[in-house]
């Protein structure tokens, strides 16, 4: 047997008043979301507790991660580390309790519900690179060959729609407003990296973006709405290649010098999954970078107007840095990757998480996928959160923000990503297979 960690979980000290038993729906409680922080509300690092008036009872709340808990008092809301059980100075009564060992939930959280995985039929044999669910219902996705398909009932059917300059482009990413409106990214040196957007289901596309430097080559975007955007290439001239829209892709501008941190010598990124750039909501984005020694992090916090670069202990080489990130509530939680000149084995530094909102990252247990991870996307929700992870090598799932590793059998994907809500997702991957995957 696994021997347990006495850990501390905390009682409010503040008043007088006994702690009353938690109430019949405290688990319950655990599976709601965490949201983002929002005015007049009393937030901290990934919780939410509706403000307590001073005579209140409110109950501790974990982390997504299972490494923190919050418990509202006196009208505010602290956050305590369990490996020290302090925060600041606030008063704190420190009981004893079990910790879980390995790959059991922390207490107070739920086992996790084993995902449903079934394989749908794309109808095509192109690679697929890029997953972009608007909804359960409706879900766009692209791939090499000029391969755009489309579904409007999760994926029972798919259909191929039209593509701009037939089948001799690499669409490496794409983004999805609605059933009929969609901005799609190709990939490749020069002018085969493009930028095309549709309003008729794809059956025309408006040209948005050429690249006109020889040395340019686009790796992905995302958007914070239908008319702000931002698209990331490898670097050329010493800057990082930031293009923005606001006009939802009709046209773009790239940042200049002056807002961004200088480029790293060969710094560019991975057009693997269109996950190496997330936004968020209020104008804050991300980007993950890679190769030429290169594994940081540039975010913005004004809509791609000004940007700073964080650095990380993702494995670093030629062909290694992050490939992919996920973002959930509004804040990025992991970043993945790994090494293309080690596809034989698995790489020790190849998952990276953060508890600040990025400020700082620490390494998590390897994802045990050779070479390095493609593709990754948070599903779930609040104590139930979980994060999956892809490459043509397989797929694996975590619930404990990379403590641990599950397998998700008989897939094979470049692309993940899930629908809003996070109860349905979708891979994507070589042979035009397409995976659906169910919480």
């Amino acid at each position: 047997m696994t021997p347990h960690i006495p850990l501390l979980i905390l009682t409010a000290a503040l008043t007088t008043t006994p702690l009353l038993p938690p109430p019949a729906d405290f688990l319950a409680q655990q599976r709601r979301a965490y949201p983002a922080a929002a005015h007049g509300e009393n937030h901290t690092h990934n919780f939410h507790l509706t403000p307590a008036p001073s005579s209140s009872r409110w109950y501790p709340a974990w982390h997504p991660g299972g490494d923190r808990v919050a418990v509202a008092m006196s009208g505010s809301l602290r956050e305590v580390d369990i490996a020290s059980g302090r925060r600041g100075a606030e008063a704190l009564e420190a009981a004893t309790l079990e910790a879980p060992g390995p790959g059991e939930a922390p207490h107070g959280r739920t086992g996790m519900q084993q995902p449903t995985v079934t394989e749908q039929s794309s109808g095509i044999a192109e690679t697929l690179q890029a997953i972009s669910p608007v909804s359960e219902q409706t879900v766009w996705v692209s791939g090499h060959g000029g391969a755009i398909l489309r579904t409007a009932d999760g994926g029972a059917t798919w259909e191929r729609v039209s593509a701009p300059a037939g089948d001799s482009m690499q669409f490496r990413d794409i983004h999805g407003f609605s059933s009929e409106s969609a901005v799609a990214l190709t990939a490749g040196e020069g002018p085969l990296s493009r930028i095309y957007r549709t309003d008729d289901g794809g059956n025309s596309w408006t040209l948005g973006f050429l690249m006109e430097e020889p040395a340019g080559f686009l790796d992905c975007l995302d958007f914070w709405d239908e008319n702000h955007g931002f698209a990331y290439g490898d670097s050329f001239d010493g800057v990082p290649y930031i293009l923005l829209t606001r006009d939802g892709g009709h046209g773009w501008t790239r940042v200049s010098a002056e807002t961004s941190p200088p480029a790293n010598e060969g710094e560019g990124g991975f057009a693997a999954s269109g996950t190496c750039a997330r936004a968020a909501a209020g104008g804050r984005g991300w980007i993950g970078t890679g190769a030429g020694g290169s594994a940081r992090v540039l975010a913005t916090g004004d809509y791609g107007r000004t940007w700073t670069a964080t650095e990380t202990p993702v494995v670093k080489g030629p062909l290694a840095g992050i490939f992919t990130m996920v973002v959930a509530d509004g804040r990025p939680l992991m970043v993945l990757g790994g090494d293309l000149d080690r596809r034989e084995e698995v790489v020790a530094a190849n998952v990276a998480v953060t508890g600040d909102a990025g400020r700082t990252w620490t390494l998590a247990s390897p994802a045990p996928i050779n070479g390095a991870v493609y593709g990754s996307a948070a599903g779930g929700t609040g104590a139930n959160r979980f994060v999956v992870a892809v490459a043509p090598p397989g797929a694996v799932y975590t619930s404990d923000m990379g403590r641990s590793w599950e397998e998700l059998p008989g897939v094979s994907a470049w692309a993940v990503e899930f629908a809003p809500g996070g109860r349905v997702g979708w891979a994507a991957g070589g042979g035009g297979r397409i995976w659906r995957i169910e919480w």
